[in-house]
């Protein structure tokens, strides 16, 4: 557990359980483990044992002390829905959940049948309460079945994280398809460093052609190419010189494009995230059905929002 966090879109972490095993791609940069291994070996360290699988009995009912509201992410450091987690401990976790309801719950697994199964036999004859947001995380275009699963979990509050910020492997008929369910939050890292990288260069005759084609497939059209590039003033009456636009240019037209095509009513402020060098590898942006979920979140990135931040 942490009372703090560095995560933009969370309060606080709740770990009753840490560690876990990779079950796919999306596994494969994993900070919880990278973070966990580095104490492995470390005598009294809560990660002696790195990133295995550890129950913490003893954290399971942190929140009830936590008297003033908080969003909190929910094993921020496992996957609560892991296989060799038993039932009845995962259990243990939604008792304290529903005690302590004066929190908003952030429960994100790619383990997502799991998830479906233990919600709807736990929740036979309601939803899973408001304050529990129940959501998956996809990485690419094969993790697609999580969303079935999800929208099938009777849940009250569902949350589907796109976690993407390097590549551009996601494809839009993924968003589109979570923006006209109407029935989940969508938490999407746009990746304006791969763009930059790969495709969005300062001569767009020199793209490569398979770089052109994962841009059109995450932007679900060639309508990028007038968003990314304007006609110089001083160019070539026959041959216009094209002029690269800035990443906030970019990202603020497909914040348009989520609301107006994908049909998401609300859809936050994009968050801009920098590494070490002050340089944007991504905009973290929330995509809802919900003005309550949109109100939230807008509030947690402004704790986050950088001065200098635009």
């Amino acid at each position: 557990m942490a009372a703090t966090t560095t995560i933009e879109w969370t309060d606080t972490t709740w770990n009753p359980v840490t560690g876990c095993t990779k079950i796919g791609a999306g596994c494969d940069n994993c900070y919880a483990a990278r973070f966990s291994e580095r104490f492995r070996g470390v005598p009294g360290h809560p990660f002696e044992t790195g990133f295995d699988l550890t129950f913490r009995p003893e954290r399971l009912l942190q929140p009830l002390g936590w008297r003033t509201p908080r969003m909190i992410f929910v094993n921020s450091m496992s996957d609560l829905f892991h296989k060799e987690i038993p039932s009845s401990y995962i259990a243990k976790v939604f008792d304290t959940m529903e005690q302590a309801d004066w929190h908003i719950y952030q429960v994100l697994t790619k383990r997502s049948s799991r998830l479906e199964k233990f919600v709807n036999e736990r929740f036979r004859t309601r939803p899973a309460p408001a304050h529990i947001w129940l959501g998956v995380s996809v990485e690419d275009q094969q993790a697609t079945s999580r969303i079935v699963h999800l929208r099938r979990a009777n849940a009250s509050t569902r949350a589907l994280c796109l976690l993407d910020p390097y590549g551009l492997d996601l494809e839009w008929n993924v968003m589109r398809a979570a923006g006209r369910s109407k029935a989940v939050d969508m938490f999407l890292n746009f990746p304006v460093m791969d763009m930059n990288r790969n495709v969005i260069w300062k001569d767009p005759n020199k793209v490569p052609s398979g770089g052109i084609e994962r841009m059109t497939r995450f932007w679900g059209d060639e309508s990028w190419k007038q968003i990314a590039y304007a006609k110089s003033p001083q160019g070539n009456l026959f041959a216009p010189e094209m002029i690269k636009q800035g990443n906030e240019t970019i990202v603020a037209a497909f914040r348009e494009r989520l609301k107006t095509v994908a049909g998401f009513k609300f859809v936050s402020n994009p968050l801009p995230m920098r590494n070490t060098k002050k340089a944007t590898v991504y905009y973290l942006i929330l995509a809802s059905p919900k003005e309550v979920a949109h109100k939230i979140i807008n509030d947690i990135f402004a704790r986050y929002q950088k001065p200098d931040a635009t």
